[in-house]
């Protein structure tokens, strides 16, 4: 069981939760400098920014019935991270391209019920072909990629991950909703959280301002026009 679970960290937790709520999330976790929301599939976590962790940044973590070996099947440096206070270990794999992916235990606290919206982040690299493999030799699947080979998305048991060609490595937060975006817009613009509706090549996107001023927060539709792209 692989579960989708990005770290956020963030010195504006409360317009985080406002805006994941507006999106249909559910906190499940509310304790000082940790927050954990649940969409209908996968989680967000936010923890409070420290020196070595800016307040917009985003890590590519997930829960794992078996963290230790997920981290090693993706063919990283594999570090091992006793979290103290009872909380047990965590793993994290550094990649040749310098992402980090974690696996942390399955949370009870992070079950919920199944619904259209997915947590997606995107681990954007230099090179996509080796991301979506480690992604695979950790138990992903594949989904939909791209015929130039610059996107690939991938299924876990409880989420989303997926992979963009860029030059600087990192991970980007984002989303992907199954039901009727335009009802999703107005959900959003009801809760007081601005929200923009855009057609793309792919098909249609929310944009939604950055809590931490960082670019714009994707919620895509699910995609059904596959020109340019094949599944996977």
């Amino acid at each position: 069981m692989i579960r989708t679970a990005p770290i956020h960290y963030t010195a504006n937790p409360d317009a985080w939760r406002q805006l994941l709520t507006a999106l249909g999330g559910t906190v499940v976790v509310d304790s000082p400098g940790w927050v954990v929301a649940r969409a209908g599939r996968g989680v967000v976590a936010l923890h409070g920014p420290s020196p070595a962790k800016a307040s917009g940044q985003t890590e590519l973590w997930f829960e794992a019935s078996e963290p230790e070996s997920s981290a090693h099947a993706t063919g990283g440096d594999v570090t091992a991270t006793d979290l103290g206070d009872d909380l047990g270990t965590v793993w994290s794999s550094r990649l040749p391209d310098g992402q980090l992916v974690g696996y942390s235990p399955l949370d009870d606290s992070s079950e919920g019920e199944a619904g259209p919206l997915s947590v997606m982040p995107i681990w954007v690299t230099p090179h996509v072909a080796n991301a979506a493999r480690a992604l695979l030799g950790a138990g992903a699947t594949r989904r939909i990629a791209s015929d130039s080979g610059v996107w690939a998305d991938l299924t876990v048991d409880d989420g989303l991950v997926a992979v963009h060609e860029g030059q600087k490595v990192g991970t980007v937060l984002s989303f992907e909703y199954a039901g009727d975006l335009d009802a999703l817009a107005e959900q959003v613009r009801a809760s007081g959280v601005q929200v923009r509706v855009i057609d793309e090549s792919f098909g249609r996107t929310l944009r939604l301002d950055h809590p931490d001023g960082g670019k714009e927060i994707w919620v895509n539709e699910r995609q059904q026009d596959l020109y340019g792209y094949h599944q996977g």
